[in-house]
């Protein structure tokens, strides 16, 4: 039934579910009402122990973007699937006296993930006695409880139709986001949108992404969901290097370049170079190489035609592009990278004032910001490992390396798998990626032995 589904009509989701969503954005009773309904119809498809009901699950997070485009009681379709599906599994786990098995099949991830959890709630309890935010507490916490999705993939990965849908809702995505970027990419270039428009606020509050201007009509474009764009495109090199340099692969990997070369994120590009080197084996060498000379020509290629059109053929872009690649040896060359450096000092006081327990969850640090050109108020660290200590402290950190070990030795005989790994492990150094919900994701889908999509 779902590995026949049409690609096409993926797509069609894809792009209706944003389309409703900036017309009907979260708490309109449209928006609510469809939320509920999505929500009932999972809910009674998991309580008849349906399958269906976890492959809408998997449906909503892999082509539901951040996660925020539908949402009912304040909270979204995401969080409330995660809420009510684990209650109803547990349930029945408990029911059918199947529970103990499971916890004791992986007693060691299973306590990894326990002590994980725990301090997770610990850290969320520092955050309120400090007076954090209890909506950044939340916000936190929340991506922690998505390791949960550990014990039904175990079960779905058995199933023979779920390889194949994966696949195809995998594909739907890197389509999907290559067109959502590059129509928002045309709009505000052209001129069609502007700055701080209704769609600049749907995009950034509603898509949870963010547009900046670079000068030259050149539009820097990120979304959260862009977060496993470094993994996603290691997995599709590597299926281009296993199998024959198709016209099929090239597009796909086409359209993962061009959406890498928009979103302009230096530690993307670096995950990207040194998960690369770890596809690479005696045997496939020659191939491998060819492969990455081909993505390297597209990128170039595909990232020189844009600025050259947006600027009417006076711009190659090469100056924005090298501009990047500098910064990220000299921070001061660029005001982002500034802006991140300027943390540093800030976020050394905060592990100084509690380096054990860290501060708790939903921290905040107060910085001057180069780019605004004024004192800020962030929840974002911008440096993850050091937000890990900032906010669950030595105790946190050595639960998360205990943890890593753990991945490091599961992939270690699988090139595919520590490739991803090894890129998340990159982008993590600046950006919030292990503990993000797309990187929890990724954990407990490497964490699996049967997770390959080959």
């Amino acid at each position: 039934m779902f590995s026949s589904y049409p690609t096409y009509l993926l797509l069609l989701d894809y792009a209706l579910l944003r389309i409703f969503s900036f017309y009907f954005q979260p708490g309109s009773l449209l928006n609510t009402v469809l939320t509920i309904f999505f929500l009932s119809v999972t809910v009674a498809l998991l309580i008849a122990r349906r399958k269906e009901g976890w492959y809408f699950i998997a449906f909503e997070i892999i082509l539901g973007g951040a996660g925020g485009f539908l949402s009912a009681f304040g909270l979204s379709l995401r969080t409330l699937l995660l809420l009510s599906s684990a209650l109803i599994f547990i349930t029945q786990k408990i029911k059918s006296k199947k529970i103990l098995p499971l916890l004791k099949e992986n007693k060691i991830i299973n306590i990894i993930f326990g002590l994980l959890l725990l301090f997770a709630g610990i850290s969320a309890l520092v955050g309120f006695k400090n007076g954090h935010s209890l909506n950044l507490i939340f916000a936190d916490a929340l991506p922690y409880f998505f390791i949960f999705y550990y014990f039904p993939l175990k079960d779905l990965l058995l199933d023979s139709e779920f390889a194949p849908f994966a696949k195809k809702m995998i594909l739907t995505a890197i389509i999907g986001n290559a067109l959502f970027i590059l129509i928002t990419f045309i709009g505000y270039s052209s001129g069609s949108l502007v700055m701080f428009d209704p769609y600049y606020h749907w995009y950034r509050d509603i898509a949870l992404g963010k547009i900046t201007e670079m000068g030259g009509n050149f539009f820097r474009l990120v979304l959260n969901e862009q977060l496993l764009l470094a993994p996603v495109l290691l997995y599709w090199l590597y299926k281009t290097i296993k199998e024959k340099i198709t016209w099929q692969n090239i597009a796909v990997l086409s359209a993962l370049l061009f959406v890498l070369g928009i979103n302009f994120t230096r530690i993307y590009h670096l995950a990207i170079i040194f998960g690369a080197l770890f596809l690479i084996t005696k045997l496939n060498w020659k191939k491998a190489f060819s492969v990455f000379f081909i993505s390297a020509f597209i990128y170039l290629f595909i990232f020189c035609s844009t600025n050259l059109i947006i600027s009417s053929g006076k711009d190659t872009g090469l100056n924005l592009l090298l501009g990047r690649a500098q910064s990220v040896i000299d921070p001061n060359s660029e005001n982002s990278s500034l802006s991140r450096i300027m943390l540093l000092p800030k976020i050394w006081e905060k592990i100084k004032a509690s380096p054990i327990i860290g501060n708790g969850l939903g921290d905040t640090l107060t910085v001057y910001s180069p780019v605004f050109k004024k004192e800020i108020t962030t929840s974002h660290y911008d440096w993850g490992y050091l937000e890990i200590i900032g906010e669950t402290g030595i105790i946190g950190l050595i639960i998360w390396l205990v943890l890593i070990w753990i991945l490091l030795k599961q992939t270690k005989n699988d090139k595919l798998s520590l490739s991803l790994l090894i890129s998340l492990l990159i982008i993590n150094i600046t950006s919030p990626a292990l503990f993000h919900v797309m990187g929890m994701i990724l954990i407990i889908f490497l964490l699996n032995k049967k997770h390959h999509l080959d």
